[in-house]
């Protein structure tokens, strides 16, 4: 199975938000909840072990690395791990979400730079993607990449990077904090994600 970035392409043309007025749902900031990669995956084992039928797991750890080696240093043993997640249920439906855009002003690719200095750019700017040329959306592409080179052939991509491109105005920023990272969500974001559940749970 190959992980072909252009699979579910037809509605990649349909999810560009960037057109018509997007209501406004009053995103409220909720808790942080930091748990270690072992808890994680001590509480996903316990899930599909008490569960009675096959379970969808959608999952992505991409945004929360800014250094492409120790991303590419920690991303096999992550995907091998969900990799082995249908071994003893061939049911069960592993997914990997890629990476939504980010739209920092500091880098043509919107990426986070940890050189960064915040008064280096105008707080509160998140801006459109200028350089979204191939090899510069690393987060995604290595996933890509290896999912093809490991023949981690259980992991389904769930495009999601190009659906959130144009979203630079949908971030929670302003004039006190600048955040071009988290998405004020609404109900239309998470298309891409329904559409390829649906995709893969409809035969």
């Amino acid at each position: 199975m190959s992980a072909n970035r252009t699979s579910g392409g037809n509605f990649k043309r349909s999810t560009n938000f960037s057109s018509g007025a997007i209501p406004n749902y009053g995103a409220q900031a909720t808790p942080t909840v930091r748990l270690s990669f072992q808890q994680v995956q001590d509480a996903v084992h316990a899930y599909i072990l008490q569960q009675k039928r096959s379970v969808a797991l959608v999952a992505n750890l991409g945004v929360f690395y800014n250094s492409r080696e120790k991303f590419r240093e920690e991303l096999p043993f992550f995907l091998s791990w969900l990799h082995h997640l249908q071994d003893g249920s061939p049911d069960n439906l592993i997914f990997y979400r890629e990476t939504a855009a980010q739209h920092w002003n500091h880098t043509e690719m919107g990426y986070y730079d940890v050189s960064y200095r915040e008064e280096t750019a105008n707080n509160g700017s998140c801006v459109p993607i200028a350089d979204n040329r191939l090899g510069l959306d690393w987060r995604n592409e290595d996933v890509y990449h290896m999912i093809d080179n490991e023949d981690f052939h259980h992991i389904r991509m769930i495009p999601f990077h190009l659906a959130t491109m144009p979203l630079y105005n949908m971030h929670p920023t302003g004039p006190r904090v600048q955040d071009c990272t988290h998405y004020c969500y609404f109900p239309q974001m998470w298309q891409p994600v329904w559409y390829a559940l649906y995709n893969a749970t409809s035969y």
